[in-house]
């Protein structure tokens, strides 16, 4: 042999390590396929084998390499240049599908975020119409967008969103009523058109003397004081006192003070609950007694304790929020302004005739729109010398805000009553649901159709088993009333 090093021809036998197939030099296959040696070590395979396996896998780092001593494979092909320039453009286009992709997608979700802030900010249009009235709404924005302030485009579409989610968190949302009482320290589109164009100044120094009025009303309270601070007080003031109502109404015995309280001790619908369909679910009531351990003085009364417990363990029913109530819950949200509203005209109609409500709810004419414009502005030329018009102006909010019809206030004490009216209902509802648990009983029923002798009677029905039992056929014997039947012991067979 010469001194050449040994190739794959030279090999006795051959073993594919790809396709484990074998062959010997004295029997070659049959066509041939050609064999090669890609690595180091003493691995062999065919050439198809080997190129089919790269290709496959051609995405894995140890692809073009031999898995046992790491030889990288030398892999030889024609690669002209024009190969070399058709895949780089190949590569470019492929770079240019995934952009223009990318930029597909995006312009999609683009364009639905876009209907659906346009959906947002039509319904917080529509919201500040319904809370606040038209006059204020025509004062504020208009439907030009172009003399809306900026802020208008932040939280207009913000107040959907605010009414669902305080519908959704029990409890005060300060986001909500943050959003409502900003709206009262926004000059009208006049003033804030006056201040930026300096044209003001001259109205200013003659206003209509008919119209002035040296301080602003007192009621009603302005939106700011409202719903910083009125609401959440009247919403927890309101809660405690109902929640001891429901608890007599239902006789039930409130949870002792300190103890924790449970989920599912809460079944009255809440303030921000909503309305609509409720699924009730009968479950078992018991007072938070009944599941401590039993008393270690053995000389207790019993009649101290609750004898009607296993009554009330039968008439808990508590609201169950449920999948089928998330349309309920988002639909009972966005219709706060549309109830509100509606609740607000039904005051406005009994106001007329009472002189008390009419001067509760603060009713007014139409505000003159030339000398709001002009009032609004005052604060913006007191500087700072006159810090208490500031201040005033932040708290009670625009002049025209305290001299227009103030008719966010019935809105809001129209829904408040419309609140209570829906808890009450809820609560008789519950009230109704207990008595009927408490007076259910079982019907009982005789014994008709079943044979006397079946049963273990205290006084037995002589001669009843011939009226009961069915005849039997003609060459039969009667059964006797022991091959007939067995009393049964406890009343049934």
């Amino acid at each position: 042999m010469s001194d050449r090093p040994p190739t794959v021809d030279d090999l006795r036998v051959k073993l594919c390590f790809i396709c484990r197939e074998e062959e010997t030099y004295d029997q070659p296959e049959d066509p041939p396929r050609a064999w090669c040696h890609p690595c180091k070590c003493t691995l062999v395979a065919h050439e198809t084998c080997l190129l089919q396996w790269i290709q496959s896998a051609d995405r894995k780092q140890n692809a073009t390499s031999c898995r046992q001593c790491g030889a990288p494979y030398r892999i030889t092909s024609e690669n002209p240049p024009i190969l070399k320039i058709l895949s780089a453009g190949n590569s470019v286009f492929q770079m240019l599908g995934r952009s223009f992709t990318v930029l597909f997608m995006a312009g999609i979700g683009g364009t639905l975020m876009h209907r659906l802030y346009q959906l947002l900010m039509r319904y917080g249009q529509f919201a500040f119409r319904e809370l606040f009235g038209n006059e204020m709404y025509d004062l504020i924005l208009t439907d030009d967008k172009r003399k809306w302030p900026v802020t208008a485009f932040l939280l207009l579409p913000s107040l959907p969103i605010s009414l669902i989610s305080a519908r959704l968190t029990p409890g005060y949302s300060p986001a909500l009523f943050t959003l409502l009482s900003y709206w009262p320290v926004v000059p009208s589109i006049a003033a804030r058109q006056s201040f930026l164009s300096g044209l003001i100044d001259q109205e200013m120094s003659d206003p209509p003397q008919r119209f002035h009025r040296a301080t602003l009303p007192l009621w009603p309270p302005s939106p700011v004081l409202v719903g910083l601070g009125g609401i959440p007080l009247v919403q927890r003031l309101y809660g405690h006192l109902f929640r001891r109502f429901k608890y007599w109404v239902l006789d039930v015995p409130p949870p002792a003070p300190g103890a924790p309280s449970r989920a599912n001790d809460d079944f009255v619908w809440r303030v921000n609950e909503g309305f609509g369909e409720v699924n009730f679910r009968i479950r078992a009531l018991r007072d938070p007694a009944d599941d401590a351990p039993p008393a270690a003085n053995p000389e207790q009364d019993p009649a101290v304790l609750p004898q009607d417990a296993n009554v009330l363990a039968a008439a808990e029913a508590h609201v169950r929020k449920t999948a089928s109530s998330l349309g309920r819950t988002v639909g009972g949200a966005l219709v706060v302004p549309i109830i509100a509203r509606v609740m607000g005209q039904v005051l406005l109609r009994v106001a007329r005739h009472s002189r008390v409500l009419r001067a509760f709810l603060g009713i007014r004419p139409p505000l003159d729109r030339k000398l709001a414009s002009i009032m609004d502005y005052a604060p913006y030329t007191a500087g700072s010398a006159n810090w208490r018009a500031v201040l005033v102006y932040l708290v009670r909010g625009a002049w025209s805000w305290s001299e227009a019809d103030p008719v966010w206030w019935r809105n809001a004490i129209g829904f408040g009553l419309f609140v209570v009216a829906k808890d009450c209902l809820g609560l008789f509802h519950l009230w109704l649901t207990k008595r009927e648990l408490e007076t259910r009983t079982v019907m009982d029923r005789d014994f008709a159709g079943i044979d006397p002798n079946e049963l273990d009677l205290i006084r037995p029905v002589e001669g009843a088993s011939s009226a009961v039992c069915a005849v039997p056929p003609a060459g039969q014997g009667a059964p006797s009333p022991v091959e007939g039947a067995r009393p049964a012991v406890g009343g049934v067979a």
